[in-house]
C-alpha cells in the first residue's frame, strides 16, 4: 500500500480488528508453515499443472485494470490475459481496498489466471471501503463486474472457482462459499472462527494468518475442524505479521493456491 492511504489502514488496523473479533468452524505439520467430500456448483475447472504455467506477458496487462461498473466503486482486475474472465476472486478487509493488496500478489495472480478485486459497497474515510456481509448482494455484484469484464475485454464470463477472502472480506467469502458453493477457498486472518459447516461444499482450503494476528487461534482450529470433517485444509503462518498484514504476498497466496490444487478432492 502507498503513501498517505497506507498510514491510514495502519492507524486503523489495530481498532478495526478489535471490533470485528468474535462463527465456529480446517492439516497440520511442523513448524510455521502447516499442513493438515461435497460437490461444488460455482467453479469447475481444475487447478491443473498446465493451469499454473506463466501466461504470454505480452497478453497480460501489467499492473491492476480499473473495471467500471455503473453506480458501483471501481474494481480492479490484476494478471487476466485480456479476452478471459478472471479465475480467482479477492475481498479486502474493513476500510481497505483492493488495488494496493492486488498488486502485492501480481506475480502469482498472472501465473494463476487473473484476480478480480472486488470494492466493498460501503465508503470509509480516505476513498477505502468496507463491504456489506450479504452472499447474495455480493454474488450479484460480483455477476456484474464479470459482465462488464466481458464487455471490455470480450471475454466470454466464466464463474471464477477460487475465492479469497481478508478480514471482513474472509467472513464474506466464507459466507458466498456456503451460498455459492465455490470450490477452493482461502481465509486470511478472519475475525470469526470459520464454520467448516459454510465450507462442507470446497474441494480445498487454506487458512492463512500472522504470526502475531490475534485472529490465529481462530484460523488454526477452523483448519483442525475442516480437516475433521473430511475437507482438505491447510494452514499458513506469516512469521512476524500481525493483522491487517500479508508479507511476501506472492509466495504465501502462491503456496496456497498449489497446496489446493495438489491436495482437492475430486470433482463430483
Amino acid at each position: 500500500m502507498h503513501g498517505p492511504r497506507r498510514a491510514l489502514l495502519s492507524s486503523l488496523r489495530p481498532l478495526l480488528a478489535l471490533a470485528l473479533l468474535g462463527a465456529p468452524g480446517c492439516e497440520r505439520r511442523p513448524s510455521t508453515r502447516e499442513t493438515a467430500q461435497a460437490p461444488p456448483a460455482v467453479g469447475t475447472t481444475e487447478l491443473t499443472s498446465s493451469e499454473l504455467e506463466q501466461p504470454d506477458p505480452a497478453d497480460v496487462p501489467r499492473g491492476a485494470s480499473p473495471l467500471a461498473v455503473e453506480g458501483e466503486p471501481t474494481s480492479f482486475v490484476i494478471g487476466a490475459p485480456r479476452a478471459t474472465s478472471p479465475r480467482i476472486l479477492y475481498f479486502h478487509g474493513m476500510c481497505s481496498d483492493a488495488e494496493d493488496t492486488l498488486l502485492s500478489f501480481e506475480k502469482t495472480a498472472r501465473a494463476h489466471g487473473g484476480v478480480l478485486g472486488l470494492t466493498g459497497d460501503k465508503a470509509c474515510p480516505g476513498d477505502l471501503h468496507s463491504f456489506t456481509v450479504d452472499p447474495e448482494r455480493q454474488q450479484q455484484r460480483i455477476d456484474a463486474a464479470l459482465s462488464a469484464r466481458a464487455g471490455q475485454s470480450g471475454a466470454e464470463p466464466r464463474p471464477p472457482e477460487v475465492v479469497i477472502g481478508y478480514s471482513q472480506g474472509a467472513t464474506l467469502a466464507e459466507r458466498l462459499a456456503a451460498s455459492y458453493r465455490y470450490p477452493f477457498v482461502v481465509l486470511i486472518g478472519s475475525p470469526r472462527e470459520p464454520s467448516a459447516d459454510n465450507l462442507a461444499n470446497a474441494r480445498a482450503v487454506v487458512m492463512i494468518s500472522g504470526e502475531n494476528d490475534m485472529a490465529k487461534p481462530k484460523m488454526k482450529a477452523a483448519r483442525e475442524a475442516c480437516e475433521a470433517a473430511g475437507i482438505p485444509a491447510h494452514y499458513i503462518e506469516m512469521p512476524g505479521a500481525r493483522h491487517g498484514e500479508l508479507p511476501d504476498a506472492d509466495a504465501v497466496i502462491g503456496e496456497a493456491l498449489v497446496w489446493m490444487r495438489d491436495h482437492a478432492r475430486p470433482a463430483p
